[in-house]
């Protein structure tokens, strides 16, 4: 990273801890040990081209029993930005999707809510044995 370029010079200024390393990060694959897990967890984005133009997203989420391949449960969702991609004021569009989601993420604040929605969508389909 340039030093001397001006975001990064403001950024430094801001705040002088500020990490100008750049980070190339590696993912290995290995196979897991142990036994295989049951149940698996797909997600499909299922919005077409014409829906995103409306600035509609759409998408799916399979909870599966990966023993027989049986889809256990389906979480369907959509969600619209009203304002159709206007960044005006420093909207980010998405975020702001969020908030009309159906099913809704939350009551209030959707966009906080959606990183766990399909954490939360999974824990109400599988149940630990006990």
């Amino acid at each position: 990273m340039d030093a001397n370029a001006p975001n990064v010079r403001i950024d430094l200024k801001r705040n002088p801890n500020f990490d100008s390393n750049i980070y190339r990060f590696v993912l290995d694959r290995a196979p897991a040990s142990g036994k295989p897990p049951r149940y698996g967890v797909t997600y499909d984005d299922i919005s077409t081209r014409e829906e995103r133009e409306y600035w509609i997203a759409g998408s799916s989420l399979k909870v599966i029993d990966l023993q027989t391949n049986e889809v256990i449960a389906e979480r369907i969702g959509y969600m619209v930005d009203w304002a159709q991609g206007s960044q005006a004021g420093g909207r980010s569009p998405w975020l702001f999707a969020a908030n009309n989601a159906c099913p809704q993420f939350a009551d209030k604040h959707g966009s906080s809510a959606q990183p766990y929605q399909a954490a939360r969508f999974v824990e109400k389909v599988l149940k630990p044995s006990k």
